[in-house]
């Protein structure tokens, strides 16, 4: 059965980086810090562009708890600016900005298997996307083991990025990925840029798999790499559709991006 996807039919994004510190002084002024690894997006920037796409009800804030390509970050580095982007972030939220506003983080899979964040400390967030940056020395039979231990992990909604990663692991393995993900209900995300496979697509369908489409936006500057793009108003949305074409065999239930914001909120916090 053929679905057709449009891309004014999308209701959010749930991996979206910006500047890393915010706050609002009594003046209304924003003030923000930019962070290398997050990009220099001011949060407010972020908000408005998705609040002003016709259809967006929600935005997910994803900054990285610690720098993506370090094997062996600092945990209380990384614990500690995890909690300031909470606090910055909710504070930011304590007015109302017109959509709603999810507090995530995007965290390390390891080259152990850990993730870089304690758990007291990821129990303060709406969800968690966990991703695989380093993959210098890990085979395929430690990727998939991983990826298999941090879906199950009981904060991790959502596996970042999972097609920048396809050819680093055999069809078979990621059959076992995408059954293991249906069955814990946690969603598999899939960058806008990125490839996505017939084979990866196939086993999403079969097994019945939640995804999400992730912009994964750290930049401004929208030419200088499309993959880092938000799902906003200035969005190629030639991308998108073009991902929305390969998806053409999902339902939409199935993509969490066409939820409603109180679907979306109740899975999250499951």
């Amino acid at each position: 059965m053929w679905h057709h996807h449009r891309v004014e039919d999308l209701r959010g994004d749930l991996h979206v980086h910006t500047a890393k510190e915010v706050c609002e002084t009594h003046l209304g002024l924003l003030i923000e810090e930019f962070d290398e690894a997050c990009g220099h997006i001011p949060l407010n920037d972020v908000v408005n562009e998705a609040r002003d796409r016709a259809g967006m009800t929600y935005i997910g804030i994803t900054n990285h708890s610690s720098d993506p390509v370090d094997p062996e970050p600092n945990r209380a580095e990384a614990n500690e600016r995890v909690r300031r982007m909470v606090q910055s972030v909710r504070e930011y939220c304590r007015h109302e900005r017109g959509i709603k506003i999810f507090t995530g983080a995007e965290v390390n899979i390891l080259p152990d298997g850990t993730l870089d964040v304690d758990d007291e400390v990821l129990e303060e967030l709406d969800y968690v996307v966990a991703s695989m940056h380093y993959l210098e020395g890990l085979d395929a039979e430690t990727i998939q083991v991983h990826y298999l231990q941090a879906l199950q992990h009981p904060h991790v909604r959502v596996i970042g990025h999972l097609n920048r990663h396809i050819h680093n692991v055999s069809e078979g393995r990621w059959d076992t990925l995408v059954a293991a993900a249906a069955h814990f209900g946690c969603a598999l995300e899939f960058n806008i840029g990125a490839q996505l496979t017939n084979d990866l697509l196939r086993m999403v369908k079969k097994y019945g798999t939640l995804i999400t489409l992730g912009s994964d936006a750290h930049r401004s500057d929208m030419t200088r790499d499309y993959v880092m793009r938000l799902i906003g108003p200035k969005m190629e949305e030639t991308y998108l559709e073009d991902a929305l074409r390969r998806l053409t065999h999902i339902p939409k239930e199935h993509i969490v991006n066409f939820w409603d914001v109180e679907r979306v909120t109740k899975w999250l916090s499951n």
